[in-house]
């Protein structure tokens, strides 16, 4: 179901969107991949006759709520407006009712039997016995949440990590030693920036070569360390119809070639291929970025593109000593289209903002969520149950990440939707609720086995950011297993 919910979802992507980006994948593969536990919870119902039609059918009310209030929840990305989140939320919501209708449909077309292993029952008491110990310890569900609330109103200040190396695949120390041999070699940085727009890349290429003395005087000065330009690798057309028109024309040459020779040994014909030359190059076509060997052309093509139909040339600066002094030099210079960026604080705006526009969308998701639930279950009372214990386990997941990180980073944040999606099935497939009938307490205990299985691999990944999505799949969902197991107890009395 998985495999074919991400394959469906990409298709739906191809089509609608003129793009697929790689973020929309990963994170929209993220958050469906709570598909796994739906073939699960089929296979652990078949009973005695071995029919996993008749499994599927038994789990289905279970399944399908949990499915339909997480595709709800995760529509709400579709009014958000940000290509980003628009384009994960499509792939969200199609891979969720492909996955779960492949497990309520497609999984019995295609193993219509199933074996029943009896070793299960023997499990199956342990789990219950195990909910019976861990139910003793409900009171600590709330007690645990207003302890994570109190936390994480401590850390408010520093709660958010805004730093894009946060989310860089590369280990920190590699990261580090780059910067070092960066900055020794004089390389440039991402650190700072003179952007340079015009109305065509020839007219951002011909405003971007404007500058180039400013920078000179500025490097000179100590104000910047280097900079690169597009323009000190392809001039632009102007500049170069400039230098052609520079070039003597050939009588002149002749005349000037004859008057440098005079009272020397040398003959006027020897320096012919010279004049040819010059004549070649005085009517030579300008060169343009087509006309570049692949090499330098990858290179200009790094600093020179179009945005939004307009050009945009990217004079990348490093060792930037005295940013004030940058400032002053291109205001006296008035290049039109000129701004000068610090570019690390900006991709850090750029990243909080798109980071509170995914809270705030999957605050209002959690919302839809709970209300979807208490229409499925048809009472308020009963949803609220259901979702304090969910709610507990997220808060004390973020208030651990919180504390022993750098802060919350987008990637926690996304892998919090992941674990309330799981959750949700744990506790529907605990409660008695009546939404499965002889419901195995075996069953969210393999899931939750399972997910610890495959994202705790994660977090032993030296990759940084698989480190982050397996630590906060892991221990959240080991929480919402241990919350909603406890607070069962409750539900079960109500």
């Amino acid at each position: 179901p998985l495999i074919t919910g991400a394959l469906a979802a990409t298709l739906v992507i191809a089509v609608v969107f003129p793009r697929i980006a790689v973020t929309t994948l990963g994170f929209g593969t993220m958050l469906i991949g709570v598909a796994l536990d739906y073939p699960t919870y089929v296979l652990l119902h078949v009973g005695e006759d071995r029919d996993v039609a008749s499994a599927a059918s038994r789990v289905a009310p279970a399944l399908l709520l949990a499915m339909a209030a997480m595709a709800a929840g995760l529509a709400s990305l579709w009014v958000s407006r940000l290509p980003g989140l628009v384009e994960l939320g499509v792939f969200a919501v199609v891979g969720l009712v492909v996955a779960a209708g492949s497990a309520r449909w497609l999984l019995p077309a295609m193993r219509p039997i199933a074996r029943r292993n009896r070793r299960l029952d023997a499990w199956d008491a342990r789990a219950e016995r195990a909910l019976t110990i861990v139910r003793r310890f409900a009171v600590l569900v709330p007690v645990l949440a207003a302890i994570a609330i109190l936390a994480l109103a401590l850390k408010a200040g520093s709660l958010w990590n805004n730093r894009l190396s946060a989310l860089s695949p590369a280990p920190h120390a590699l990261m580090a030693r780059t910067g070092a041999l960066a900055r020794a070699f004089g390389a440039p940085t991402l650190s700072a920036a003179v952007l340079v727009t015009g109305r065509t890349r020839q007219a951002a290429l011909r405003r971007s070569h404007a500058l180039l003395p400013v920078l000179r005087r500025l490097r000179a000065a100590g104000a910047v360390g280097a900079f690169t330009a597009a323009a000190r690798l392809l001039p632009s057309v102007h500049r170069q119809r400039i230098r052609q028109a520079a070039l003597p024309r050939s009588r002149v040459l002749t005349r000037r070639l004859a008057h440098a020779l005079s009272g020397l040994p040398f003959r006027l014909r020897a320096l012919a291929p010279f004049a040819a030359a010059v004549r070649r190059a005085r009517h030579a076509p300008p060169v343009r970025f087509t006309d570049l060997p692949p090499a330098l052309r990858a290179r200009v093509g790094a600093l020179l593109t179009t945005v939004a139909g307009r050009g945009v040339a990217f004079v990348w600066l490093s060792g930037v000593r005295d940013p004030g002094a940058v400032r002053r030099a291109l205001a006296a210079r008035s290049v039109k289209g000129a701004h000068f960026v610090r570019v690390k604080p900006v991709l850090a705006r750029l990243l909080a903002g798109y980071r509170e526009a995914l809270l705030r969308h999957a605050l209002l998701a959690l919302g839809v969520m709970a209300v979807i639930l208490a229409w499925g279950l048809g009472s308020v009372a009963r949803m609220g149950r259901l979702v304090l214990p969910i709610a507990a386990a997220l808060l004390v997941t973020a208030a651990i990440l919180a504390w022993t990180s750098g802060g919350l980073t987008l990637l926690n944040l996304v892998a919090l939707i992941l674990v309330a999606g799981l959750a949700m099935g744990y506790a529907l497939f605990l409660s008695d609720d009546g939404l499965v009938a002889g419901a195995r307490a075996l069953a969210p205990w393999v899931c939750a086995l399972v997910t610890l299985i495959a994202f705790g691999t994660l977090a032993l990944a030296p990759v940084a950011i698989l480190r982050q999505v397996g630590a906060t799949v892991s221990l959240g969902a080991t929480l919402a297993l241990l919350f909603t197991a406890a607070w069962s107890r409750t539900r079960g009395r109500a």
